[in-house]
Parts: C-alpha cells; sequence; structure tokens
C-alpha cells in the first residue's frame, strides 16, 4: 500500500472498511431492477410470515417448532424486509445489509430444516404430504440458488437470467413452507411428539453449516472479483 492508500484505510470507519461487498456486477443493477417481478419477490417472506401469524395457534400443537410461531411471524416479516434492502436497495453496492440477509436466512434455512426432520408428523399421510412439499421447495431453492449464482458467469452471464433464478431462490422456501403450514392446519393426523435433544443440536448444526458454506462461497467470490480488476 502507498502512505496516502494506508492513511485513508486507517482514517476509515471500521464499518466502512469493512462493508460486505456485492457478488453482482455494478453494471448489473438497472437491468436486474427494471425486471417487473424481481423486487417484490423480496416480501414472498413478509407474507409467509403473515400466514404463520394467522395459524400461529394452531400451528402450537399441530407443527411444533424450536421457536415459538409468534417469533417465527416477525422473523419471517423482517426478512422480506432485510431481503429487500440486501437485493434491491443495495444490489451491486457494498451494504451491511447483505450480511444481515445471509444471517438471517441462514437462521431460517435451520429453522425449515429442524421442522422438516424433527416437526412434521412422519409415517402418517400428512406427514408424508409435508415432507414432500418440504423436501420439495429445498431442493428448488437450492437448484434456483446455485442457478442464480451460475448466471453470473461465463458467457452466457445474463442480468435477466440472474433475475429470474434468484426471484425463484426468494419465491420458492416461502411458497413451500406456506404449503407446510396449511397441511399441518388443515390435514387431519397426529401432531408430532416433543422436542428432544437432537432437534437443538441439529439446528445448530445446520446453521454454522450454512454460515460457513456462505462464508467460503463468498470467499472464492471474492478472490474472483479480485482477479478480474487486476
Amino acid at each position: 500500500l502507498t502512505p496516502s492508500v494506508a492513511s485513508c484505510c486507517f482514517m476509515a470507519p471500521w464499518y466502512d472498511h469493512y462493508r460486505p461487498k456485492p457478488s453482482v456486477p455494478g453494471q448489473w443493477r438497472k437491468p436486474v431492477l427494471e425486471v417487473p417481478y424481481y423486487a417484490p419477490s423480496c416480501f414472498s417472506f413478509t407474507l409467509l410470515g403473515l400466514v404463520v401469524g394467522f395459524y400461529r395457534e394452531e400451528l402450537t400443537t399441530k407443527l411444533p417448532c424450536l421457536l415459538p410461531w409468534t417469533w417465527m411471524t416477525a422473523l419471517l416479516v423482517l426478512q422480506g424486509f432485510a431481503s429487500f434492502m440486501a437485493d434491491v436497495y443495495s444490489l451491486a453496492r457494498p451494504s451491511w445489509w447483505h450480511l444481515v440477509d445471509a444471517l438471517q436466512a441462514s437462521f431460517l434455512v435451520g429453522i425449515y430444516t429442524e421442522v422438516m426432520i424433527f416437526g412434521l408428523s412422519h409415517g402418517t399421510l400428512r406427514g408424508s404430504l409435508q415432507l414432500l412439499c418440504a423436501s420439495t421447495g429445498y431442493m428448488g431453492a437450492v437448484t434456483a440458488f446455485v442457478r442464480s449464482r451460475a448466471s453470473r458467469k461465463d458467457a452466457d452471464a445474463s442480468p435477466q437470467r440472474y433475475a429470474f433464478w434468484h426471484t425463484l431462490w426468494h419465491f420458492i422456501f416461502p411458497a413451500s413452507s406456506c404449503g407446510v403450514v396449511l397441511l399441518s392446519v388443515h390435514v387431519p393426523g397426529d401432531a408430532p411428539p416433543g422436542r428432544s435433544p437432537m432437534a437443538y443440536i441439529a439446528f445448530v448444526f445446520v446453521c454454522i453449516l450454512v454460515g460457513l458454506l456462505w462464508a467460503v462461497y463468498n470467499s472464492f467470490v471474492s478472490r474472483g472479483h479480485g482477479k478480474e480488476n487486476r
């Protein structure tokens, strides 16, 4: 570093110096935001939160969760706004909203996984329908996430394709979760037993795993951008 650059880095506030970098090229901001369904898709989580809030009393006994469903309602509603701030307001710009969105999304994926393993009525018709809905959503969301990242690379890179797949990433998890909620409330069946210590261990493990995968992935992305800018 030259003395002037080193001085600027030293004088810059830590929250500016370490602000998370975007993973989307700066020139993509306008074409991505011009896709009409991209920005509204962020609030799929908020809509799910409203559904969960409406059925929160029934879900307490019919779909057990590590957290009270009232808390989950608040988290899901807030996730819609965090997603909007990260993926729309801060799209292609350095922002701490990217970290907030990633941490909260990792937490919610951990809850989704824990409920899918321990909260469904396995061995019953309702449990089979719940598992089908939840696992389809899980695979679909992961596929959409991977495809949205792939659409930024090589000669086939396209902001419109990125907007399409990232919109599906926003939409699929909430849609499948809504399906599981409705099945839990309206399809007859016995509720699963209370939580075991394994449920808590699985939840913590999944949150850590998702967080590590996100950190490793972003490390590779940052290195790729660094090589491109040389």
